[in-house]
């Protein structure tokens, strides 16, 4: 696999609980036909089975229904990488961001060697990362547009 990704959990919310086909949804829908694989921590895995199953309860979805997204997330994380970011030494001097709690989506970047981090946190501070980090920050939107690209120039 040549491309290592951190999708943070805002992106994975947006792709099962959003609009169709909006970018979120369509890059968790090219996630198995793409040369990737997702790099996943123990607490970005743990806040995206919480929040997704917050969201589950608040849009009263049935639990076969809950279930379900529940399985596909643990078959993501299956497949994934998995990174213990707690004891991650090889880390830049605490590089840090605006909000703490998305803090888990950097660490695990450097600690996977992610070659992108993807987020729609525009508050964050993670998107201002472009030039300080050897991964590229960008929106789902940003990474389809690259991937396209990507595509273009190997068939051209």
């Amino acid at each position: 696999m040549s491309d290592k990704i951190v999708v943070d959990t805002c992106v994975f919310i947006e792709g099962i609980f959003g609009e169709d086909n909006n970018p979120s949804s369509i890059l968790l829908s090219m996630l198995d036909t793409l040369d990737i694989r997702l790099i996943f921590s123990q607490e970005s895995i743990g806040e995206l089975l919480y929040i997704l199953k917050k969201r589950c309860n608040e849009l009263q979805m049935d639990s076969d229904d809950t279930n379900d997204i529940l399985k596909d997330m643990t078959i993501l994380f299956q497949k994934g990488k998995s990174v213990n970011i707690r004891h991650y030494k090889s880390m830049p001097q605490k590089l840090t961001i605006k909000d703490p709690d998305d803090q888990m989506f950097v660490d695990a970047a450097f600690a996977g060697k992610a070659t992108y981090l993807i987020t729609l946190d525009k508050k964050s501070g993670i998107l201002g990362l472009k030039k300080r980090v050897p991964f590229n920050c960008c929106t789902p939107q940003e990474f389809l547009g690259l991937i396209n690209k990507e595509n273009i120039a190997e068939t051209g």
